[in-house]
């Protein structure tokens, strides 16, 4: 009993996080997404491959990757089509994305810190009520690439922590998945190199080996799957050619330009500031509330300003960040060569490698939003 208290205790701040986040899947269940735009086609194709019988890439065009739909298909066949399995998808692999985000958190910044960011990416991004929420979100291609290089990276640290080489396959498998999720995650592929270069006496041509094969497992089992679908070459290549001609469509090019950070439009630069302004008052304002809710010893004033934070929290809370990952690209840039010009980049303790590593990490997959961190669009996605 005495080691179940410390245990609970000791995740005290996961325990609450996840009961907040439960009261809220409830409290919002069957807000989020719209059936109408892109999340109706999220719905539709695992109900057109589980129920009708079609096939992904013979009938129906795939623009991300495969995965997501054979996953979501199955899931559909097991529990029935309708929009509260979709619900349901999404709300497992928020809260897995939610006990990653908080455990990687918690590493570089403590509990509290870690419970704070934690919540701010609760309401701003999971339950963002646009259709670029976790829940039911406009492609599940990107929640699940963004829950399984989580998994890549979290594993990766586990490798460098104690340098037993099955925690490598399991970042390698995840990698894979990731890519094949949603090819917008093939940059954090990068990472592997770095980590076989700086741990090179670790790694031995039979664990590489088994690295390859376990990235290629994904992969494999995909092909296997659409040779027995009869799926052809030349269904694949009718595929790309559609995804060719909607990414160089007008359309599509002006919505980039406009809505994402994909490309630097100064235009929007005078319009940005002040809602970045008001995002970096209105978070330091909760994160002085946190702090002083942890050190405070009267009970009535503690929970009053842990509500407080709630609230602040739950209501309209989409902060604005233009330049974020750019800038923080500029910064990582400028101090890795600084440490090799220093001739320390081979010297660093395993800690400084894991954080140098995670900021690597976080640059590579938001590169969609260099320019503008949007939480109207991907940002929400990218923000975390």
């Amino acid at each position: 009993m005495e080691v179940l208290k410390q245990k609970l205790v000791q995740n005290k701040y996961l325990l609450i996080l996840s009961g907040i986040y439960l009261f809220f899947l409830i409290l919002f269940w069957g807000k989020f997404g719209d059936p109408i735009v892109d999340c109706g086609r999220e719905a539709y194709i695992p109900y057109a491959m589980a129920d009708l019988g079609k096939i992904l890439f013979k009938d129906i065009i795939c623009i991300y990757g495969p995965l997501p739909y054979y996953l979501n298909a199955l899931v559909v066949k097991l529990l029935g089509p309708s929009l509260s399995t979709m619900y349901f998808i999404g709300a497992v692999f928020s809260y897995a994305f939610l006990l990653l985000f908080y455990s990687l958190s918690k590493r570089f910044f403590g509990a509290l810190s870690a419970f704070l960011i934690s919540l701010v990416v609760l309401f701003a991004c999971i339950f963002s009520v646009y259709i670029f929420n976790y829940i039911f979100p406009y492609s599940y291609a990107i929640l699940y690439g963004l829950v399984f290089s989580l998994f890549f990276i979290f594993f990766v640290f586990k490798f460098i922590d104690t340098k037993k080489p099955y925690f490598l396959y399991f970042s390698l498998l995840f990698a894979s998945l990731s890519v094949v999720s949603k090819y917008d995650f093939l940059p954090c592929l990068l990472i592997v190199p770095v980590v076989f270069l700086l741990y090179k006496k670790y790694i031995s041509k039979k664990i590489i080996l088994w690295c390859i094969f376990f990235f290629a497992l994904p992969f494999l089992i995909i092909a296997i799957i659409l040779v027995l679908q009869g799926v052809t070459l030349s269904d694949l290549a009718f595929d790309f050619k559609m995804m060719s001609n909607m990414a160089h469509s007008l359309a599509l090019e002006i919505f980039y330009k406009e809505r994402t950070g994909f490309f630097f439009v100064p235009e929007k630069i005078p319009f940005l500031i002040s809602p970045f302004i008001k995002s970096v008052l209105l978070l330091a304002v909760f994160f002085a509330l946190g702090f002083f809710s942890y050190k405070v010893t009267n009970r009535f004033v503690k929970y009053g300003a842990f509500a407080l934070i709630v609230l602040i929290s739950a209501h309209n809370f989409y902060p604005v960040f233009f330049y974020f990952p750019l800038t923080v690209l500029v910064f990582f840039a400028g101090y890795i060569a600084f440490l090799c010009v220093k001739k320390r980049i081979f010297t660093l303790s395993d800690e400084e490698n894991i954080k140098l590593l995670f900021i690597f990490f976080t640059i590579l997959i938001s590169l969609k939003t260099l320019f503008d961190l949007n939480l109207n669009v991907y940002g929400t996605f990218y923000l975390p």
